[in-house]
């Protein structure tokens, strides 16, 4: 017999306020917890660790019975730290908002419903409760298709793989009309694709109904869609283009979250970060290194270093906002503490700033009638929750390069170890066992990728910085100075 019992509804306020920080306050323990008991070398904590993900999304939907998985949209590290990485993709499933609001009144796609003939399909809604016209990123849809393609498709894999096979040719190789199909093809949301013509004849109805026609990226592998009205469209668009869109929501939870990945790179080289900050090799030797009997100060060692660096790139970050600032208001001879009649450090470095000026303009020859300013100090800085989203790609790019040396030189050796592990339950001989290979990559290809990965993440980084600042390279010279510091410690500890 079935449980027919509805499902509860979200809390969505309580949710949306402090979901992003119970996200952000799970993942930074799992760090910590991580570098303390060393989980990559303990399988049973590792999968301790995963039985606890898993027990989450277990007590949100059977438990507690909420509806359109609670635990991965809200609160699951996992899902957290896709969905941000999500931001910079190259593809989106979106539909038009103009068909959906005047066209649709049964929002099947979203909510499930049964077919509707003469072309919409049976659809269970989306996993996520999201609609695809009132998308602002990426973050909550993880391209399952249920709003396009409803409970099934139909035809065989071999026109899907031509699909995409022609549909990349087209892209890179284009024809004559390639500019005019990319130009459609990198439309955001903000200039939404035009409707089709109306077609005339019968060459032009073949020619609108050619599924190989921009911006769509589905594959036409059935004659019927889960929308009636074929408003949902998977297609490709510039990396990140969500974040400098007018939309875009910012989130100081998201940013912490994002910071602490860039911190987290560093806490793997917690002992080459200790080595620069003139520790002595014998005690990060002592204290890193696990041992019978460890004492408690190992773990409360461990536990304040892996905070610290965790929230470091963070406090970097907002330090040089603060120096950027305080210049500013130095420079124009304002301070909005002292406006609202309170003082402070801020006031204080202000003060400090515009004294210097004065003195060294009166000692020296008489200063002309415009003083020359920096370009950075002629405007107010831009607004740090947004311009801060610039570091994103080079999060991304930190976190794949340190995980390179990994996948290029230990992941080989996972068939040698399983062939021994048959090997010891006398299941495969010795002499089988020592033929299975253990491909490596050469260490010097190993720096290279790891390097070209931080270098793309850091002039994505840069390129961000102009779009997100809206404004000159020169007026943007401190976010690109504290780019340029971060890029430098990454290459430091992750290539060196």
């Amino acid at each position: 017999m079935i449980d027919k019992t509805p499902l509860r509804k979200w809390p969505r306020d309580s949710i949306e306020k402090w979901g992003p920080w119970f996200l952000y306050a799970l993942f930074f323990g799992i760090l910590v917890w991580e570098r303390v008991w060393e989980l990559s070398d303990h399988a049973s904590l590792s999968a301790w660790l995963l039985l606890l993900i898993m027990a989450g999304a277990v007590i949100c939907s059977a438990v507690l019975g909420f509806e359109h998985r609670l635990w991965c949209r809200y609160l699951c590290p996992i899902g957290g730290q896709n969905a941000l990485f999500s931001k910079l993709a190259l593809t989106e499933l979106r539909a038009r908002k103009g068909v959906c609001s005047g066209n649709c009144t049964t929002y099947h796609c979203f909510k499930g419903g049964p077919a509707e003939p003469p072309e919409g399909m049976e659809t269970e809604g989306c996993p996520l409760g999201s609609h695809p016209a009132n998308l602002l990123d990426n973050a909550n849809c993880v391209n399952c298709f249920t709003c396009e393609a409803g409970k099934a498709k139909e035809g065989g894999g071999g026109r899907e793989e031509w699909f995409w096979r022609r549909k990349f040719f087209f892209f890179f190789f284009p024809r004559r009309s390639g500019r005019r199909r990319r130009r459609r093809l990198f439309q955001t949301r903000s200039t939404p694709p035009r409707p089709p013509r109306r077609a005339v004849h019968a060459q032009d109805e073949r020619k609108e109904a050619d599924p190989f026609s921009f911006p769509s990226l589905l594959p036409p592998t059935s004659s019927k869609t889960a929308c009636p009205h074929r408003s949902v469209e998977f297609r490709l668009r510039p990396p990140a283009a969500d974040i400098w869109n007018f939309g875009h929501q910012e989130s100081v939870a998201e940013l912490c979250l994002m910071f602490m990945l860039l911190g987290a790179v560093a806490v793997h080289h917690l002992p080459v970060v200790a080595a620069q900050l003139g520790i002595s090799p014998g005690f990060i030797a002592s204290q890193l290194t696990p041992h019978e009997g460890l004492p408690a100060s190992f773990f409360s060692w461990h536990a304040l270093a892996t905070a610290v660096l965790l929230a470091a790139p963070a406090g970097f970050v907002w330090g040089v906002d603060w120096l950027w600032r305080a210049a500013f208001e130095a420079n124009a001879g304002v301070s909005v503490v002292a406006s609202s009649g309170g003082g402070g450090a801020k006031d204080e470095f202000a003060a400090l700033l515009a004294s210097a000026s004065s003195s060294s303009s009166s000692s020296s020859s008489p200063a002309p009638t415009t003083a020359t300013i920096p370009p950075f100090l002629s405007r107010l800085p831009p607004r740090l929750t947004r311009v801060a989203y610039a570091y994103l790609p080079l999060t991304w790019a930190a976190t794949l390069a340190h995980y390179e040396e990994w996948g290029l030189r230990e992941a080989g050796t996972v068939a040698r170890v399983f062939a021994r592990s048959l090997e010891d339950a006398s299941l495969l001989p010795r002499s089988l066992a020592q033929l299975v290979p253990a491909p490596a990559a050469d260490p010097a290809v190993v720096d290279f990728l790891q390097g070209s990965t931080l270098l793309l993440g850091a002039v994505g980084a840069a390129v961000f910085t102009r779009r997100l600042g809206a404004r000159p390279w020169a007026q943007l010279a401190p976010q690109l100075v504290g780019i340029a510091l971060v890029m430098a410690e990454l290459w430091y500890l992750i290539v060196c």
